[in-house]
């Protein structure tokens, strides 16, 4: 598997830690990672902290080189170009951390330079900034040398801690051409399973109703029918589904609400088969030629029975 290289934004003060960040860079190279920013922004402004922010984005990592400066202050807000870039990652949580360098180290620094090591027209806001810092991921050092091992052990910690994306070269990157045409084979083969299962789904439908719903609730929903209302006088006890499949032939040639009709077929008509239309199973046609309309079986109930038929013939 291709070695992910991580894009580490390095920010710091810039005349002051020159060196430090040059070692922090060989110190991110030499571990094959991607370091940025560096000389690239050493002076502040508002159009180049917009491009310093997109920077950010991109990176994996945030590292902040803290010295003994605070560093130009955007007028807005008061705060150093450098708290404003660090407070930006934490905003974007974006892991961060930061190398701090010991005050020996920024004494001998002092020494050495003919530059300004300490700061001193904003040492409260300076050292505000640096409670922040050391609140956070720190490594204290005492040289360059320090920096180095401290960037390449924090890398190391920071890998193992978060999901960190990278960025992998093109050509180490294993063909995924052929992944491209399984997944879209089998993209193709669920499509198609799903359509047979809805198919099966449709054709093991009644109308609207699965057959096997309809059969439960028509075997449990019970019929009383009167000894008065039968044919053999005596009191009809089941459920609607024994009901269909007893007078199927009834319902197959109709039952007309035409006058002279029985006291079976008048129970049926009016008091039965309201049910059974309900259900889909049943319909009223008018009956041609006259004023008479005839309750029959619907496609739906011809297809019930023919399937309750076949079950019960297996």
């Amino acid at each position: 598997m291709a070695k992910k290289k991580l894009q580490i934004f390095i920010s710091s003060t810039y005349t002051d830690l020159k060196e430090e960040r040059q070692a922090a860079v060989e110190a991110i190279l030499g571990s094959r990672h991607i370091p940025a920013g560096m000389e690239l922004f050493k002076a502040g402004n508002t159009s180049q902290l917009e491009t310093i922010k997109k920077w950010i984005n991109e990176s994996d990592l945030y590292m902040l080189i803290l010295g003994g400066r605070y560093g130009s202050v955007e007028p807005t807000s008061g705060k150093s170009y450098t708290q404003i870039e660090y407070e930006y990652a934490l905003e974007r949580e974006i892991p961060v951390f930061a190398v701090v360098l010991d005050d020996s180290f920024l004494f001998i620094k002092a020494a050495d330079k003919s530059y300004e090591v300490f700061e001193k027209d904003n040492q409260e806001k300076y050292k505000e900034f640096k409670e922040l810092v050391m609140s956070k991921i720190i490594k204290v050092v005492d040289d360059c040398k320090d920096i180095q091992i401290a960037i390449k052990d924090s890398i190391v910690e920071l890998e193992n801690d978060y999901p960190l994306c990278g960025w992998v070269r093109a050509s180490e990157i294993e063909d995924s051409t052929k992944i491209i045409k399984e997944n879209n084979k089998l993209l193709k083969e669920n499509e198609k399973l799903k359509n047979q299962l809805e198919k099966i789904k449709d054709e093991n439908k009644i109308g609207k109703i699965d057959y096997e719903e309809l059969k439960k609730v028509l075997n449990k929903k019970v019929l009383k029918i009167s000894a008065k209302f039968t044919r053999n006088n005596k009191e009809w006890i089941g459920s609607y589904l024994k009901f269909l499949i007893l007078y199927k032939d009834d319902f197959i040639t109709g039952i007309t609400n035409k006058a002279g009709m029985s006291d079976l077929e008048s129970h049926i008509y009016y008091d039965i088969s309201p049910v059974l239309i309900s259900f889909g199973l049943l319909e009223i046609n008018k009956v041609a030629g006259v004023q008479y309309r005839r309750i029959e079986m619907s496609k739906a109930g011809l297809d019930f029975i023919a399937r309750l038929e076949i079950e019960n013939n297996k």
